[in-house]
This record gives C-alpha cells, structure tokens and sequence, in this order.
C-alpha cells in the first residue's frame, strides 16, 4: 500500500489489446491530499536487464498535455507504432508536480511485445538491439544490375 499521505500512484495499467496491434498505451492512476500543479507522470521502458531503452514525460513530450491543478486522476501515455523489436520490457513509473517528485514505482510493469511484422532471420535484440527503426537502403554501383530469374 502506498503512502496516502503523500501524492502516491494507486494503479498502473497496460491495454493489451491495442499492445498486441502495436501502440503501447499505459495510464497510471494517482491521488494526492493536496493539489498537484500539474501532476507530472513519467515512465521509463527498460530491457529485463535493467537497462533504461527511453523515457517520457509532459515535461519533455508536451504535445496534447493541458497541465491543470487536480488531486486526483489518470495519466495515459501512448506511442503509436512502438518502434521496438519482439520481446519483454519493463515498465517503471513516477509522479510529481511542477516542484518535486513524489512517488516512484520501479518496474511497476512487465510487458511482452510481439512486432506486428514478422521478419525471418531477425538476429537476438541481444545482438541488435531492441529498436526497430526503419531505415531505406538501396544498392548502386556504376554497372548495369544483371538480374538472373
């Protein structure tokens, strides 16, 4: 149980559905004695070994965030199009205010993600990397490309 004597996070919440179509959609539900102004959530995606992959925040990714004073409520976050490779990430969480930081869940969280596009032969994300950020390749040289069918 949290400490509700302190502005403290209550639940955090994971849409699987949405997940399983790509877009990672996470609220996190908080309360405080006081108003917070404006309550600041924040999250943080790590690999099972700890390692932070990104974090967000209203303070670093403002778009769509209309900060207002309240006790209590819902952040929801959501990445569309979650740019990361097949595998299993945690999840840590914070909240605060326009002053300080209040409460911290670490790895509040761990989700399986599965890439809505299959790619054969994908080496470990040990090897690669969690990320998978598109890239456009193509080949040139200064002769003519003979194709054999």
């Amino acid at each position: 149980i949290r400490d509700s004597n302190n502005p403290h996070i209550q639940k955090v919440e994971l849409d699987q559905q949405l997940l399983d179509q790509g877009t990672l959609k996470v609220n996190v539900h908080f309360h405080s004695p006081w108003d917070l102004n404006p309550p600041i959530v924040g999250m943080v995606v790590s690999s099972l070994y700890g390692m932070p992959l990104f974090g967000s925040n209203p303070r670093i990714h403002a778009t769509g965030f209309e900060p207002c004073s309240m006790r209590s409520g819902i952040a929801t976050m959501q990445i569309d199009h979650l740019p990361l490779h097949s595998g299993s990430y945690k999840l840590s969480v914070w909240l605060g205010d326009s002053h300080q930081d209040y409460d911290a869940i670490s790895d509040a969280l761990t989700f399986d993600f599965v890439a809505p596009q299959f790619i054969s032969n994908l080496p470990s994300v040990d090897i690669i990397g969690p990320f998978n950020i598109p890239a456009h390749w193509r080949l040139q040289n200064d002769a003519q490309c003979t194709v054999y069918v």
